[in-house]
């Protein structure tokens, strides 16, 4: 058995569905050195899972596993954890009053984008025989390669609507047609701006005003005055019926 701590994960896949009662499914892995100290409850990290790589978020920590063999956690992906535990502890009560898997759960409560999709890439054996294809859905991906050149498997999917490339990847690939090599795409999430307005703090509104003859202008300070703060100017446009020139005023 690995030396310890441990994690478990909740990997973002398609696992299945627990019986009604079990347990939710969670993954357990060792953590490597480097990340020995970093990871908590609700970190996003990348694990092996089968011949694939996928994120996972982390639910607890031991110093035991369960499983006398275990994996390494492979990297954090963001040093701050993405969910908290009271997150976690509602997607788990989710996952069993609903009888839903239990990463259907925590994708419902992560940001958008948070999490990143994990892909295949195919490519064509360039010494792969010009009649290698057994069945017209082997035939349509090969052409598509042969076309195209090496392609993820959501643009096959995309260009192949209908066909069942999946199983003609699978049997290609056992023969030595063509590879298949998983990666991850990086999350998706960007930091978003939001524009604001606030008073500035004066005890005379009435000369700026003076020169300012639409009544949506009061409006707009009354407004400002009454929230104290910075607001985020949809909120200004809705209460005032102001547009973005008033306020460049």
């Amino acid at each position: 058995m690995e030396p310890g701590p441990f994690a478990d994960v909740v990997v973002f896949s398609t696992v299945k569905t627990p019986a009604p009662g079990a347990a939710a499914p969670t993954f357990t892995y060792h953590l490597p050195h480097e990340l020995q100290g970093r990871l908590v409850a609700g970190s996003l990290v990348v694990v092996p899972f089968g011949p694939r790589r996928l994120y996972g978020v982390v639910v607890a920590l031991s110093d035991e596993s369960p499983v006398p063999e275990t994996r390494p956690v492979e990297s954090l992906v963001d040093p701050e954890p993405v969910l908290t535990p009271a997150q976690i502890a509602l997607a788990r009560w989710m996952s069993r009053e609903c009888l839903a898997p239990l990463h259907e759960c925590l994708e419902l409560i992560l940001p958008p984008g948070v999490v990143g999709y994990a892909d295949v890439l195919i490519t064509l054996n360039p010494e792969a025989p010009a009649d290698a294809a057994n069945t017209d859905a082997q035939a349509a991906l090969l052409a598509l390669l042969r076309r195209r050149g090496p392609l993820r498997g959501t643009q096959v999917n995309t260009a192949l609507h209908g066909v069942k490339w999946r199983a003609a990847t699978e049997q290609l690939a056992r023969r030595g047609v063509i590879t298949r090599q998983s990666f991850l795409a990086p999350p998706r999430a960007r930091p978003r701006q939001v524009r604001t307005a606030r008073l500035m703090p004066t005890t005379d509104v009435d000369t700026p005003l003076s020169g300012l003859r639409s009544e949506v202008y009061p409006a707009i300070i009354e407004f400002l005055h009454t929230e104290g703060g910075p607001v985020d100017i949809s909120w200004v446009y809705a209460e005032t019926g102001c547009q973005r020139y008033h306020l460049n005023k």
